[in-house]
């Protein structure tokens, strides 16, 4: 049997390190829950004229569509977001997306997330941390020290079990690391999650969308009650001033592992949504209410069964009008032939004393009116049978296509008429269908060219005529009784002409 002698307290250690570990690893990973009312996110982070919902702003704090500007680049300014509502797990976990944006090497103050037991008022980031009950992830960017800045601090004030470091048990600082977080190109990201009595806060570099996340601060065991409020600040010096954006602020509970639910499938759950509505129906069924257990009958399928009673219930109104307007119309035409065939009679017979004028015209102006409103009556009874035949027709029958047979006659007729009128019209000889009575281009510019030309020569001769003229007066010094020459044109053709040598003398 192997024995092993003088293990050395180091490798206990270690060993002992990574079977904690190994436990550790091997522990499920705890349920996690969404909870809206302790989250903001973009788009659409704010209601406009209401805000975050579940939120209130203090300070100087900028609601946007896409972010929260906790903090402009201004000197002396400070702002903070706090929840309205409490937390009311014991466990939690916060993933923070936040920009911090600045000229320079020094930021400002910095910002800081919080977990504190009342909702604090605004001011500086630090400075009243020790009238707090809770803890504050502290981002600050205003250290002296180039190379220690910006530096990330967990702080603590009273209200938890952990044993007190210093002296004065106010602020004790329960971890720190150091990461460049301001002028990043993409959103600095913080997760802060409590689990166990367990404070671990994991940061990303911000310098690619989907940096790893590495520990920057894993503290226990400490104790944080329920109960508490979320919030995040800012604040900007006299020295330096950097914008503070917040882009997200997600927030979880955590519970328990336990076993999955298995979820149910899909026909599983159509029979006990039909099995419960049967159950339903025979209550109702039991309870006497028979209206609520017939199903409703489809609406638009009754419709169509009404309005085809409807229709038939017209035609047949419509056929028996048809047959008493046609009697009426019958017995209307007996009626006259009858009346007129008195009127006859009553002509022929003359009474012994002689009619009196007055009666006998007021008798036949009655007998016109009667006969013309019966004839009116008749005609309206014809307009009205026939309407009604023409009703009564279905639709697709040979009457429609006699009338459009009919249509098409005339409209041939009007076009062959109109084709006749257009061949008989006078047309001048040569003259074709579509030819242009606009002068050709080539004729134009030929009348053009034969004006161009006599302007031209017309211009030439007079000139030569006047400087015959001037020639003459200079050599003879007598001008011809002719009609005085333009004052201009004669000055000009001066101009022109060499000075002879009589006029030198």
């Amino acid at each position: 049997m192997l024995e092993i002698r003088g293990l050395s307290p180091s490798l206990c250690l270690l060993s002992l390190l990574l079977v904690l570990h190994g436990a550790e690893r091997s522990q499920p990973p705890p349920r996690r829950r969404f909870e809206y009312k302790l989250s903001f996110k973009g788009p659409r982070l704010a209601v406009p004229g209401a805000g975050i919902p579940f939120w209130s702003h203090h300070g100087d704090a900028i609601l946007g569509l896409e972010e929260v500007r906790l903090v402009p680049s201004m000197k002396n300014r400070s702002g903070a977001v706090w929840s309205n509502i409490s937390v009311s797990f014991p466990s939690w976990e916060v993933e923070m997306q936040m920009r911090v944006t600045g000229p320079g090497r020094r930021g400002a103050q910095g910002v800081a997330m919080w977990y504190t037991k009342d909702r604090a008022q605004v001011g500086s980031v630090v400075e009243e941390l020790a009238s707090w009950d809770g803890i504050g992830i502290y981002f600050d960017s205003s250290t002296s020290d180039v190379q220690d800045s910006p530096v990330i601090r967990v702080l603590a004030s009273d209200g938890h079990d952990l044993q007190e470091q210093s002296g004065d048990g106010n602020v004790r600082e329960l971890g720190s690391c150091h990461r460049d977080f301001r002028n990043r190109p993409f959103p600095f990201r913080a997760r802060v999650t409590y689990w166990r009595q367990r404070l671990r806060v994991s940061l990303s570099g911000g310098l690619t969308p989907k940096d790893p996340e590495e520990v920057c601060v894993d503290v226990e065991p400490l104790f944080l009650a329920p109960g508490g409020f979320f919030g995040v600040s800012a604040a900007t010096g006299t020295l330096a001033a950097d914008d503070h954006d917040v882009l997200s602020f997600l927030t979880f509970s955590l519970r328990e592992p336990g076993p999955e639910e298995t979820p149910q499938p899909f026909m599983e759950k159509d029979q006990l949504l039909l099995a419960r509505k049967l159950e339903e129906l025979k209550a109702r069924l039991a309870l006497g209410t028979r209206e609520a257990s017939i199903p409703p009958l489809n609406p638009k399928a009754q419709e169509e069964g009404e309005r085809f009673f409807n229709l038939e219930d017209t035609l047949g109104r419509q056929s028996q009008i048809l047959q008493a307007l046609q009697a009426l119309s019958r017995q209307m035409a007996q009626a006259e032939k009858h009346w007129k065939q008195q009127l006859g009679s009553t002509v022929q017979v003359r009474p012994e004393g002689g009619w009196n004028t007055a009666k006998v015209s007021t008798l036949l102006y009655g007998q016109r009116t009667l006969i013309q409103a019966l004839q009116e009556m008749r005609e309206a009874a014809a307009r009205m049978a026939s309407g009604a035949h023409v009703f009564y027709l279905p639709v697709g029958t040979k009457h429609h296509f006699f009338e459009l047979d009919h249509i098409l006659s005339l409209l041939q007729k009007d076009l062959r008429g109109l084709v006749k009128k257009t061949a008989k019209a006078p047309r001048p000889s040569g003259w074709l269908l579509g030819s242009s009575t606009c002068l050709h281009t080539s004729i134009f510019l030929f009348f053009l060219l034969l004006q161009t030309v006599g302007f031209f020569c017309y211009v030439n001769f007079s000139r030569q005529e006047l400087d015959k003229r001037l020639q003459e007066y200079l050599s003879t010094g007598s001008l011809s009784l002719e009609p005085a020459l333009p004052i201009t044109r004669t000055i000009g053709v001066l101009r022109r002409q060499p000075i002879s040598p009589s006029m030198q003398a």
